[in-house]
This record gives structure tokens, C-alpha cells and sequence, in this order.
């Protein structure tokens, strides 16, 4: 997400970021609560996280019950080529179905790994890519 940030400043003009890289999913999750707990956050919000280690399913199901009063909640899947990716795919899809108002967006099956889009790590976006991540968020967005 941090990688797109300027394509998503694009598509949306105004867009409160708090991306940071490296950071392992428990301590985004936690993050996403404190801001919630505090007021900081949107009627909509996205969230991608797990590209850096495994996503405890209780994490996320505690983060997503603290956002059901969020209009939309939009949880993008991962690409990020290490044993975790299928199984945080599998959570994020799994525990999703629980909000009615969490939209998964498969980014997974989206970027369908075209090389183009990344850079050779395969996980950082180039323009192309970003452009096309900040499409998916913005086309996802329910007016």
C-alpha cells in the first residue's frame, strides 16, 4: 500500500495513509484499533497487511468486529511469494464472511503476478502496478 500511496492520492484527491514497511500484521492490526478507538479513521477503510509474516485469525476478527460501524471495510489479499501467503489469503477470505460490511478484494488473483508490476522481489509495486492497486480500491468503493 505504501508503494501505491501516490496512485491512491490520485484516485481518491484525499487519502489518509497509514502504511508502514516491514511491519508484522499483529502490530497493524493494533494499530488500525487504536486509530479506530481515538476517531482516526474514515467511514471507509482498507487494509492490507500480512505481507510481512503469518495473520492470526483472532487479530483480524477483533480488528473487523471493532469496524462494523465503518460504512466499508476493504481487505486486499496478498501477493507476496513466502509459505504465508496462502495461508493469510485463507484467513482474510475465512474470516471476512463474518462482516457484512468487509469486502474482500483479491489482489492475489488480481495482480495474477504479472511481472510488470512488480519489481524483481516480486512484492514492490512499479507504476504500473500501483496504478492498478489503487484502480481496485477505487473501483471497490461503494458510493
Amino acid at each position: 500500500m505504501l508503494g501505491a500511496q501516490p496512485a491512491l492520492a490520485a484516485a481518491f484527491g484525499r487519502c489518509d495513509l497509514h502504511a508502514v514497511e516491514g511491519q508484522q500484521p499483529s502490530v497493524t492490526l493494533a494499530a488500525i484499533r487504536q486509530l479506530h478507538a481515538s476517531g482516526g479513521l474514515a467511514p471507509v477503510v482498507a487494509i492490507h497487511t500480512g505481507n510481512n509474516g503469518l495473520i492470526r485469525p483472532s487479530d483480524l476478527a477483533d480488528t473487523l468486529a471493532q469496524l462494523r460501524d465503518r460504512r466499508q471495510v476493504l481487505l486486499l489479499t496478498d501477493r507476496v511469494q513466502r509459505d504465508w501467503e496462502g495461508p493469510n489469503n485463507d484467513t482474510i477470505k475465512r474470516v471476512a464472511k463474518q462482516f457484512g460490511n468487509v469486502l474482500v478484494l483479491d489482489w492475489y488473483a488480481d495482480s495474477n503476478g504479472d511481472r510488470g508490476w512488480f519489481f524483481d522481489d516480486g512484492l514492490h509495486l512499479r507504476q504500473p502496478g500501483a496504478q492498478q492497486y489503487a484502480s481496485l480500491i477505487a473501483r471497490s468503493v461503494e458510493p
